[in-house]
């Protein structure tokens, strides 16, 4: 376990529902551990697979993301301590609606779409609307992106759900503060977590330094 003095874990989950209102049947649609280094000003994302068969404590064997069904983030990070030996108590959930708000409010994200990729999307849209090579994706459009599933594997879908992280943080680090306090006051409320408002405080004071550097990238197994 982790308990290295300075290092944050918390988890992020996407949960796969729309709306403003958070519901308890929703499934994990990404299982992410965001790793914050306040001495170092480095920061990790980490993927865990969805698709892995784990022991969820009180349910037998099952696949992991079914974890958050059964018992929200409380049985997930659980599982996560247990099966990984990862010291993670906090996390943050958004849903649909609130990535897509995210994105949009932030001006967008810019990723890098392979041919592939840039004709999945087409396909979607209905419409040649997407070429190789950089595109910057709405809100909407960058969810299609991250949540490509029948195009290649979950391997690969979890590399773009970091690189849409990774450019959204790139993206962030453009705006004023004034700005930023904006989209933070609108999203914030409509965010399920259980960081205190004093650790939101000291993660969005650690914000300016973080973004300015990548993040280390992994996926687990």
């Amino acid at each position: 376990a982790n308990t290295h003095p300075g290092i944050t874990n918390i988890l992020l989950v996407g949960s796969d529902e729309r709306g403003e209102d958070i519901s308890s049947s929703a499934r994990a649609d990404s299982i992410m551990l965001l790793s914050v280094d306040s001495k170092a000003n480095t920061w990790k994302l980490v993927s865990f697979e969805r698709g892995v068969g784990v022991s969820i404590p009180g349910h037998g064997d099952d696949w992991l993301t079914h974890t958050f069904a059964y018992g929200g983030p409380e049985l997930l990070m659980q599982t996560l301590r247990e099966y990984y030996k990862v010291d993670v108590s906090r996390y943050v959930r958004i849903n649909f609606s609130i990535f897509e708000t995210g994105v949009t409010d932030i001006g967008g994200v810019e990723v890098e779409l392979t041919q592939a990729e840039a004709d999945y999307m087409n396909g979607i849209a209905g419409e040649k609307k997407w070429s190789a090579g950089p595109a910057r994706l709405d809100g909407p459009t960058a969810l299609v992106y991250a949540r490509m599933r029948h195009l290649d594997s979950d391997w690969q879908r979890v590399e773009r759900q970091r690189k849409v992280l990774q450019a959204a943080a790139d993206q962030i680090a453009t705006l004023s503060p004034a700005k930023i306090n904006l989209i933070a006051d609108k999203l914030l409320p409509m965010i399920e977590t259980n960081l205190t408002n004093g650790e939101l405080w000291q993660l969005a004071f650690k914000m300016p330094a973080l973004l300015g550097s990548d993040a280390a990238q992994l996926t687990v197994p």
